[in-house]
């Protein structure tokens, strides 16, 4: 519910972050679960790739960060805004 994570993302960072693409899952994990996550995914042959870790009171992306509160009120005062 309130949980941070730190991201880093390569080459097109909008692209990662924005595109609509099928089939791509992000799932968050207890780090001692790793190995079978992989194992798992090699089985099937599908692609995995780390980008960051959860935790924390902030959002951040290759170094910019916003507050977990921020991020709430940017949510909440748009939809008050154009709804009431």
């Amino acid at each position: 519910t309130n949980v941070g994570a730190t991201i880093t993302l390569e080459g097109n960072v909008a692209a990662e972050l924005l595109a609509e693409t099928p089939g791509r899952v992000v799932i968050a994990i207890n780090q001692s679960n790793t190995n079978a996550i992989l194992a798992l995914a090699g089985k099937y042959q599908i692609p995995v790739k780390n980008v960051g870790v959860t935790g924390g009171d902030s959002l951040t992306i290759n170094g910019g960060a916003l507050s977990i509160d921020e991020l709430r009120g940017a949510h909440t005062g748009v939809l008050e805004a154009l709804f009431g």
